[in-house]
């Protein structure tokens, strides 16, 4: 895993921590629910980055066969 990856998932996982412990502290989820939560975003995140990374690297790829001389 990238440093960058590593980092972005951290504060992902950090902001879902804050957003379940507030929703918990106003009886608005249970703890259950709050381990979903967190389970589930994290699920999301990864999902999101993935696709990131397929897209840029598509992207790349189309700028680098645009660059490619074309042979006779």
């Amino acid at each position: 895993m990238t440093l960058l990856k590593n980092i972005a998932l951290a504060y992902i996982r950090h902001a879902l921590t804050l957003a379940s412990g507030y929703l918990l502290a106003r009886g608005l989820i249970d703890q259950a629910s709050s381990q979903v939560l967190l389970s589930a975003g994290m699920a999301l995140a990864g999902v999101a980055w993935s696709t990131g990374q397929k897209v840029a690297a598509n992207l790349e790829l189309q700028i680098a066969r645009k660059a490619q001389p074309r042979s006779a």
